[in-house]
């Protein structure tokens, strides 16, 4: 096996595809009932994987005009975006009819407002926070602003105007998140700019190359940064844009995604299938969650347990057999992939 990560080497996506999959296990296991009661769980997932994602998307992204970036990820992310919120609408029907309640038409107003704010959080303190939230699907409309935004900036401003601009949107983006909550998920796409830029960086400067080949003393220091920061709390949050001028926060991103991308280069770690279908398995992690909790809490009812620890590890358990049950279906039948008419 080639011993260096570059970008000329034909082993690079198989650790890419999976760091993708230890990130989107991550979401799930954060997702996960009673995640907070394991100590420490919780700011090891988040201080890494919603932000490996945009990382990861900046080492393949590339240059393009907006009239051709904008049919481009609209296709590769707001079209999932809806097809994902039609298919959680049509479970809370049925999960509506199942219980004997009514309100249907309510029950679509509320989802077909979600989908439209389309926010991943609710800040009540906030101009415009008190709208209801769709939840984790919210990371697609990021990527498509986000996208978007860097791509086109490449295309026409460079590489360095873009690199200003994007500092420059971070920080307002963290400033405005303060006084006003946007829809679409704009304010988490500000945020992502940056981590964009340094996936982009990280490429061009061939820097996984670089990381894989460091002494061994120096990983050790900066993993010992990052759980010296992870012990302190003192994660990054992307889903409101609550990342903050937290420089120790999002150098540990950064060097925590490198990190997982060289430690299953050296190991050999292959999770092809899911980290090439990360977006099906959030789809059917986002679709299936709710039935999750309702089957560990009436199975849990029923036998009277009421250990925190059994029902994270239960819920743990069906979540990710659920999702990747339900994502090899919608991949099957490429319930998520824009159609396309034949010539």
């Amino acid at each position: 096996m080639n011993q260096t990560l570059s970008f000329n080497s034909g082993t690079r996506f198989n650790a890419i595809d999976s760091a993708k999959a230890i990130a989107i296990m991550a979401i799930i296991t954060g997702h996960s009932m009673n995640a907070n009661t394991i100590p420490f769980l919780p700011n090891v997932v988040n201080s890494f994987h919603v932000p490996a994602f945009f990382i990861i998307a900046g080492l393949f992204i590339h240059n393009a005009p907006f009239r051709q970036a904008a049919p481009k990820y609209a296709q590769r992310y707001v079209w999932p975006y809806f097809v994902t919120c039609i298919l959680i609408f049509c479970r809370e029907l049925i999960l509506t009819f199942l219980k004997g309640e009514g309100g249907f038409a309510d029950r679509l107003s509320e989802v077909g407002l979600k989908t439209l704010w389309g926010s991943g959080w609710q800040f009540n303190n906030l101009l415009f926070g008190d709208f209801p939230n769709i939840g984790g699907i919210w990371f697609l409309l990021a990527l498509f602003w986000s996208e978007l935004f860097f791509s086109s900036s490449l295309a026409r401003f460079g590489l360095f105007k873009t690199a200003v601009l994007s500092a420059v949107v971070y920080c307002t983006g963290v400033v405005a998140v303060r006084y006003i909550f946007l829809p679409w998920s704009i304010l988490p796409a500000m945020a992502a700019v940056l981590l964009l830029l340094v996936g982009h960086l990280i490429r061009k400067y061939d820097l996984l190359s670089r990381a894989y080949s460091l002494n061994g003393w120096i990983w050790t220091l900066l993993i010992a940064v990052c759980v010296a920061n992870i012990l302190l709390n003192e994660r990054i949050s992307m889903v409101g844009a609550f990342m903050g001028f937290n420089a120790v926060g999002l150098f540990c991103c950064v060097v925590e995604t490198v990190g997982i991308i060289c430690f299953c280069h050296r190991f050999h770690l292959s999770f092809k299938w899911i980290g090439q279908n990360t977006l099906y398995i959030l789809s059917a992690h986002l679709i299936s969650m709710p039935i999750v909790g309702i089957i560990i809490d009436r199975t849990f009812t029923h036998l009277s347990i009421s250990s925190p620890y059994a029902f994270f590890f239960a819920s743990l358990t069906l979540n990710i057999t659920l999702a990747l049950a339900l994502a090899w279906l919608m991949k099957r039948f490429n319930l998520l992939r824009f159609p396309r008419s034949g010539k």
